[in-house]
C-alpha cells in the first residue's frame, strides 16, 4: 500500500482524472523506495508499541535480511534488472543484445557469502553488532558490485549513486560498531 501511495503521489497528474486507478492490479504502479519507507515506518511503530528492544530485534531479523539479499539477487537475475556492463570475459551472459558481466550472479554470490558469514552464525554477545556487521558487509559488497553494473545511475560527472550510498551506509555501520564497542568498554571498566 505504501509503495502504491508513493507512486500515486509522485505521479499525481496521472491519477487526477481517474483516482480509482490507484487500486489497479498493475504491479508497475509501485514505488519501491516508497514501499520500503512505509514498511520501515510501520515496523518502527509496531516495535515501539510492542516495546521491542531495538538492537536485539534487528539482530534477530538479520538472518532474514541476509536471506532476502540472496532473493533480491535472484529476482534481478530473473528480471534482467541490475544488469552488468559489456564484457569479453568467457563467463559473460547474453543480455539485451550484448555479452555482459553476470552482475546478478555476483550479487547472489556475495549475498550467500554474507549470509554464511553473518546471518547463520551464533549471535554476537553485544546487541546490535550482528545487524551492523551485516550492514557493513552488504555496503562493502555494494561498493564492489557497482563497478560491474551497466545500469548504474551516474551523478556529478561519473560518480555512481549506488557507491555513494554504500559509502554512507558503510560509514554509519562502522561508526555504530565503534559506539557499541565503546559502550562495552566503558561498562566493563565500571
Amino acid at each position: 500500500a505504501g509503495g502504491r501511495l508513493a507512486y500515486a503521489a509522485l505521479h499525481f497528474d496521472s491519477f487526477r482524472a481517474s483516482p480509482l486507478d490507484i487500486f489497479s492490479p498493475n504491479t508497475a504502479l509501485f514505488d519501491l523506495t516508497g514501499g520500503f519507507a512505509a514498511g520501515l515506518i510501520v515496523a518502527l511503530v509496531y516495535g515501539q508499541r510492542k516495546r521491542l528492544a531495538f538492537w536485539p530485534t534487528l539482530d534477530a531479523l538479520t538472518p532474514f535480511f541476509a536471506t532476502m539479499m540472496v532473493g533480491l539477487g535472484a529476482s534481478h537475475l530473473a528480471s534482467g534488472d541490475a544488469f552488468g556492463k559489456e564484457t569479453s570475459l568467457p563467463w559473460g551472459i547474453e543480455l539485451f543484445g550484448a555479452v555482459r558481466h553476470p552482475s546478478q550472479v555476483y550479487e547472489i554470490a556475495t549475498a550467500l557469502f554474507i549470509l554464511n558469514l553473518i546471518g547463520l552464525r551464533k549471535p554476537f554477545s553485544v546487541a546490535g553488532v550482528q545487524f551492523l556487521a551485516f550492514l557493513a558487509w552488504t555496503a562493502g559488497a555494494r561498493l564492489f558490485l557497482e563497478a560491474f553494473r551497466g545500469d548504474s545511475t551516474l551523478i556529478f560527472g561519473g560518480l555512481r549513486l549506488g557507491q555513494i550510498f554504500a559509502w554512507i551506509v558503510l560509514a554509519a555501520a562502522l561508526v555504530g560498531l565503534e559506539r557499541l564497542q565503546s559502550r562495552l568498554t566503558v561498562s566493563k571498566q565500571a
